[in-house]
C-alpha cells in the first residue's frame, strides 16, 4: 500500500480486509473494528498507530472474556471453537496469527485462557464470580489470592483463600466478590493461584476501559537467565502495567500483552537464534506507542 493510503481507511484497505457480504451489517470489517475500539476506550481513533494498538487490545479482551466465560460453565458448556487461527494472505482479519506468522494479541490471550489450570473472574447475569478451572486429570490443592488494586498500585483489598481443593476436570467457584467494593474507581482485580511451586495470575477489569486512568509504569527486569538459546526474564512494575508488550529482534516469546499488578514479579520465557542481552529487550505497555 502506498504511504498516502495508510490512513484513514479507504478503498485500498477494502482490498486487504476480510469481508463477508452476508454478515448482516453494512459496515466494513475495518469500520466495525474502529467503532468497537472507540466504544471500549471512549475516544475517537484518528491515526494508524492507535487503530492498530487499540483494536488489537480489544481482540485479545474479547477472546479472553469468551473463553473464560465458557470455562466457568463447565460442563453446561464443554468447549469453544476458535475462529480463526491464521491468515493465508496478507490482510486484516480476526485471525490470531497473521500471514507473516506474527503472533497477535489474541494469540497470547487465547493461550492464557486455555491453560490447563486457570484462575479467572467473569461476569454473569447474577454478578461477578471468581473461579479456578482445573482441566488436568488430577486433584490440585493450593492457595488462591484475589487482589483489588488501584491503577497507581495501591491495594484496596486482598482476600486469601487457603487450602483450596480443585477436583480433577472441574471448574471451582472461589468467590462472588461480595466482600469487595466494586464501586471504587480506577480499580481492577488480579486473581492468583499457587500450587506445586507453580504461580499463575490473571487480571479482570470491572470498570469500562474509558473510565480507567492508567499510569505510565516503570517496568524493570529483576532477573535474566540464559541457557543456550533459551532465556527467562522476570519483570516488575511500580504500578499496574496494562498490556505489557516485550519485543526483541529474532526473539519468540512464550507470553506477551499481559497485565501485571504493582510489585509482582512476572516471568516470561523466550527463545532466540541470536544472542540477547537485557538491553536488547524493549518493554512497552498500554501507555506507550507500540509502533
Amino acid at each position: 500500500m502506498p504511504e498516502s493510503k495508510l490512513w484513514p481507511p479507504n478503498e485500498i484497505w477494502d482490498l486487504h480486509i476480510r469481508d463477508n457480504p452476508y454478515d448482516g451489517t453494512e459496515d466494513s470489517f475495518t469500520t466495525q473494528q474502529k467503532k468497537l475500539a472507540e466504544l471500549h476506550f471512549g475516544h475517537p481513533i484518528d491515526n494508524l498507530e492507535d487503530f492498530a494498538k487499540l483494536t488489537a487490545i480489544v481482540h485479545g479482551e474479547h477472546i479472553k472474556a469468551d473463553v473464560e466465560f465458557h470455562r466457568s460453565r463447565e460442563f453446561d458448556c464443554s468447549g469453544a471453537l476458535l475462529w480463526m487461527f491464521n491468515d493465508v494472505w496478507p490482510c486484516g482479519s480476526w485471525s490470531i496469527v497473521d500471514y507473516f506468522l506474527t503472533k497477535k494479541t489474541g494469540y497470547y490471550a487465547m493461550k492464557r485462557a486455555c491453560r490447563h489450570v486457570s484462575p479467572f473472574i467473569t461476569y454473569h447475569d447474577d454478578g461477578y464470580k471468581a473461579f479456578v478451572s482445573n482441566e488436568t486429570l488430577i486433584q490440585i490443592n493450593g492457595t488462591v489470592k484475589i487482589t483489588q488494586q488501584l491503577t497507581n498500585g495501591t491495594n484496596v483489598k486482598i482476600k486469601n483463600y487457603t487450602h483450596v481443593s480443585l477436583p480433577e476436570n472441574s471448574c471451582t467457584l472461589i468467590s462472588d466478590l461480595s466482600e469487595f467494593d466494586l464501586s471504587i474507581p480506577n480499580s481492577m482485580f488480579f486473581i492468583k493461584i499457587s500450587y506445586n511451586n507453580i504461580v499463575l495470575i490473571n487480571s479482570f477489569m470491572h470498570h469500562p476501559f474509558s473510565d480507567m486512568d492508567f499510569k505510565a509504569p516503570f517496568v524493570e527486569i529483576v532477573d535474566f537467565i540464559k541457557s543456550t538459546n533459551t532465556y527467562s526474564i522476570k519483570i516488575r512494575s511500580d504500578v499496574i502495567a496494562r498490556s505489557v508488550y516485550i519485543k526483541s529482534e529474532n526473539a519468540d516469546f512464550d507470553d506477551n500483552y499481559f497485565d501485571i499488578p504493582a510489585n509482582f514479579e512476572y516471568t516470561v520465557k523466550f527463545t532466540s537464534t541470536k544472542d540477547v542481552k537485557p538491553s536488547d529487550l524493549e518493554i512497552l505497555t498500554f501507555t506507550d506507542i507500540w509502533n
